[in-house]
């Protein structure tokens, strides 16, 4: 089977939080969609959710990657809260999720709980996620418009506050907890709204701006290429030359004698 494949040649040290009910936790190397993958055997249940963090840090991200939450659960754990959930629990090869999923995982990651108190968070975590996955159909797409997280004038009014904040703040090490908390936001709620109202992730946001006012800089600033890469919050002059190449598709001291 491709999990228990999987588990073997990555070697997952599962943890267990009760008995029938194991997890682990491991970042990847690379950044991925965020997706869940489920698979199913006349034992258990297996949930794999990749989670990308890569949008918690605005200002010079170094090496992004994703986490993988991994879940295994009886057939006997299942059935003894109810003996149709595991019947319920579709098995499907790759989906995306929608903001509530991505809620629950933000919240897991987040957690400062320990010992028995952690387990007892943990547990009522993944019978949220699972109910997720029973209640709510997984969405093939990222459009989250189905959760009306933005149906209230005031929450598109927090977005709007939060895109003011960055664009007055390229230059400063912002971050999505800081940005939430500033707006009075929940962090995942004011991703996926900024990405409704605004057809981009925060991140994606981010690079641009940074990389419209460099372009703007080099071309009326008598500023050296160093100089404009800090006043876009870069902390190193490679990381903005690399940024901006890929972006604009030629270096700044390139684009500066255009």
């Amino acid at each position: 089977m491709f999990w228990a494949y999987f588990c073997t040649a990555l070697k997952i040290d599962f943890q267990e939080i009760q008995s029938g009910l194991n997890y682990a936790l491991f970042n990847s190397a690379k950044l991925h969609e965020d997706y869940v993958r489920i698979e199913k055997t006349k034992a258990e249940v297996v949930l794999k959710f990749q989670y990308s963090g890569i949008e918690c840090v605005l200002i010079d991200p170094s090496n992004p990657n994703s986490s993988n939450l991994v879940f295994k659960l009886d057939k006997k754990y299942l059935d003894a809260i109810d003996t149709s959930l595991y019947k319920k629990i579709e098995t499907v090869n790759q989906a995306e999720y929608c903001c509530n999923t991505q809620a629950h995982l933000h919240e897991l990651l987040k957690s400062q709980y320990k010992g028995l108190e952690q387990k007892i968070y943990m547990q009522s975590k993944v019978l949220q996620l699972v109910l997720c996955l029973i209640e709510q159909p997984l969405v093939q797409s990222k459009d989250c418009n189905s959760c009306k997280f933005l149906s209230k004038d005031f929450e598109r009014e927090k977005i709007i506050s939060a895109k003011d904040i960055i664009l007055s703040s390229l230059n400063d090490s912002l971050t999505i907890p800081i940005l939430a908390q500033r707006v009075g936001m929940n962090e995942c709620y004011l991703k996926k709204g900024f990405k409704e109202l605004y057809g981009k992730t925060i991140f994606a946001y981010v690079q641009d701006a940074r990389m419209q006012r460099a372009k703007m800089l080099l071309n009326t600033e008598e500023m050296s290429v160093s100089e404009i890469a800090y006043e876009v919050g870069y902390s190193n002059l490679s990381g903005f030359s690399a940024a901006f190449k890929k972006q604009v598709g030629v270096l700044p001291s390139e684009f500066a004698m255009q």
